[in-house]
This record gives C-alpha cells, structure tokens and sequence, in this order.
C-alpha cells in the first residue's frame, strides 16, 4: 500500500513538474537569424520546442509589426508556407510563440532576415569622384551607393570620350560600393560608368560620370614586413623584426600585440629612421602576433596601411569566435580609438562590412584594418552600427557595436 501511495505522489510531481509548464520558446534554423538574400517564397522552418501542440506566428515588414502574419495559428508542425509571395528586397521581422494547453511561451524573441530582388536592380549614383571633378587624384577610388537589391556590379571607364580607349572593360568589381581601378593617367579626362547587377540581370541605361585627373601630391607608400614573413608560423620567441624602406619616410612608428589593434608588447614607438627592430623580451608562446608599421615624414604619416600577422612557435593558443569589440570612444585620447576585429587565427577574416542603422555601408575592412569612426571626412555620431564579418572560410558572422564619443 505504501508503495502505491509513493508512486502516486511521484507520478503527480512529475506531473506538475513536466507537463503543467507552458513550452519554452524556439528558432529559426532557416532562415537563420540575420541571413540576407531569402527566397520571397521561402519555407521558413524553425526548432521544435518540447511540450508545445501547436504555434503562433507573428510577421511584419518592421519590427513589432504585424502586417504579414497576425497570431496565425499554424497547428503543431514546425514549418510554414506563406499564402503569398514575401516583399521583395526587404527585412521580414519573425516571432514564433510555441504554445500547448496551458498556455504561450513568454517573451520569446523577434528575428529578422531579408528578401532577395524579383527584378534586375535600377542604376546607382557614384559619390566620389563627383560628376565633371576637376584635380582628381590619379590615385583615387571610385564609390557608389549601394543598391541593396544588387548582387555585383560592373564598371567601365573610358578615356577622353564616351567610346574611347577603355581604361577598364566591363570589369566585374564584386559586391561593396568601393574599388580600386588601375592608377589613372595624369590630366586626362575620363568617364566611369557602374552598372549594378543581380540574378535576373543588370541595370539598364546607366549613365557615366565624368572627371579630370590632375598631378596631385604622392602619398607614402607602405612598407612590407620582410622578417618574419606575413602569416608565417613556428617563429622563434627571440625573431626580431626588419621591413622594407619606404621612400621619402624619414622614420617608422611600431606596434605590436597579441590581438589586431593591440599595444600589449610595443605601444606606438618611434623607432625612427631604420628598418629592423629588436624586442628586448622573448614574445610570448603560441601567440598570433600583430605588427602594425606607419611610415612617416615631416608632412605626412601613412595610417591607412594593413597589419602582419606571425604565429610564435609553441602550443597554440587559439581564440575560439570572433572577439568583435562592443565599443570604441575615437576621441583621439589614445585609448579604444579604433574598431577592428580580432579573429581565430586558423579562420581568418576576408573582409568586414560596417553599416549605420539605415544599411548604408560605410566602410570596408581587410583583416587587420580598422574604422576611426568618420565617414567620408565627417565624425560619425555616437550609437549603435552593425557589422557582416566574412571569414575566409565562407563563414559569416555579424552584429552590432557602440561608439561612443
């Protein structure tokens, strides 16, 4: 008797322990959670949360909207067809709430991916050089505006007139809204068209900008570290550092670290005018160490140059994710003055895309580089801005960050 009685009041416990519980929320598995260019006609699909019979969908084109999907009901499966097509080239905002007999899973959080384009892309504005500049530096850069229903873009750059001697040939320039053409010729004009591009084909009618190049000032180069080589692993602990001459730089400002950014081992020493250093410790073992080198003279410093890489022989000592800073404060105080991300040294990083709060990208990164927190020569305002980290391995990751000023 007793033992029935005992197995009855555990039965109850567990009873009310398991099953009196409303579910506990659930995921996305596809799309994931941020991932851009969705099918319109996507199946959404999602994790199964225990104890849950049945799910609620809430889905709006912005966030806590509903005009999608309003408390749908959608029966205990874990994915749904949407009735009709989803917006294009938008940002779709999901909330599922599993749901059983005693009630909703609570505070479950809202996620986000966006639509691809269902047509070619319009024509796109290009920002630097401005139409009919004057003094262009042979140097320069060609920037546009992102069309975010654009997968690519193509440029032509033609010489003296529409038709004439092509400087660049319909060259697919990839995916951000910078590139780097071959150094123009000195006061020559030119005229550089860009035509945005997706799967179902490119922009039609876009016009060329044109420009005049000048002379201009030459900037200082680079240098390149010699020893040890870039990415080389095995270094001894007691390797010392040399480079290549930069002309016209009267001297070299060093840093060193354990992370991309970082001042632990050398912090912005002017080393003067040489081209080889030596540490007075041994470097640390199994470490991935950064070097940063700024060339420099009595008009100018070189700060645009990327960092090297070497990884100290020893037991690896291996970052496991991305070790993205939450914030900076670029008030030039010498402290947390950049934004740049410290990768896994096994994973590193192919570029890095930061955007403000509308998706306006605003800078691109190399691995090494940083953001000083200005665009095109204006201080952004503090708040918050979100990244896209692409991995040399094909993985993505992104986020958001604080400046704060």
């Amino acid at each position: 008797m007793k033992l029935k009685v005992f197995f009855c009041v555990l039965m109850g416990v567990l009873f009310l322990k398991g099953y009196t519980q409303v579910p506990v929320c659930t995921q996305l598995n596809f799309p994931v959670d941020t991932e851009f260019n969705v099918p319109v006609d996507v199946t959404i699909q999602w994790n199964a949360s225990p104890t849950a019979t049945t799910y609620y969908l809430n889905v709006g084109t912005s966030t806590g909207l509903t005009d999608i999907a309003n408390n749908v009901n959608v029966g205990n499966v874990t994915s749904y067809v949407f009735p009709v097509d989803l917006p294009a080239v938008s940002s779709i905002y999901i909330t599922i709430i599993p749901a059983n007999s005693f009630g909703l899973a609570v505070d479950c959080s809202e996620e986000r991916f966006s639509t691809r384009a269902i047509m070619p892309p319009l024509c796109t504005n290009i920002i630097d050089p401005t139409d009919t500049a004057t003094l262009t530096p042979i140097t320069n850069n060609i920037t546009w505006i992102r069309d975010f229903s654009a997968t690519g873009y193509r440029m032509i750059i033609e010489e003296n007139f529409i038709g004439g001697s092509r400087h660049l040939d319909n060259v697919d320039v990839g995916n951000g809204t910078n590139y780097k053409p071959p150094d123009f010729k000195p006061n020559t004009l030119y005229y550089v068209t860009i035509i945005p591009y997706n799967d179902f084909g490119p922009a039609t009618g876009c016009t060329a900008i044109s420009f005049t190049t000048g002379e201009g000032p030459i900037p200082l180069e680079c240098t390149q570290l010699i020893m040890p080589e870039n990415r080389a692993v095995n270094v001894a602990t007691t390797t010392n550092l040399s480079w290549t001459a930069v002309p016209k730089a009267t001297g070299y400002i060093l840093s060193v670290g354990t992370r991309s950014g970082g001042v632990d081992i050398i912090d912005t020493l002017d080393v003067g005018d040489t081209t080889s250093f030596t540490f007075n410790e041994p470097l640390p073992e199994g470490h991935r160490i950064v070097v940063t080198i700024t060339p420099y003279n009595d008009k100018e410093k070189n700060l645009s140059c990327i960092r090297y890489s070497f990884t100290i022989e020893g037991i690896l000592v291996v970052l496991s994710v991305l070790d993205v800073p939450k914030f900076f404060t670029p008030n030039n105080d010498g402290i947390n003055d950049f934004w740049a991300i410290e990768v896994n040294p096994e994973a590193p990083l192919a570029h890095v895309f930061i955007f403000d709060r509308y998706g306006k990208i605003l800078k691109q990164l190399n691995e090494g580089q940083s953001w000083d927190g200005f665009y095109k020569g204006k201080e952004m305002d503090s708040g918050s801005y979100w990244y896209i980290a692409n991995l040399e391995d094909g993985n993505i990751s992104n986020g958001y960050f604080m400046l704060k000023r």
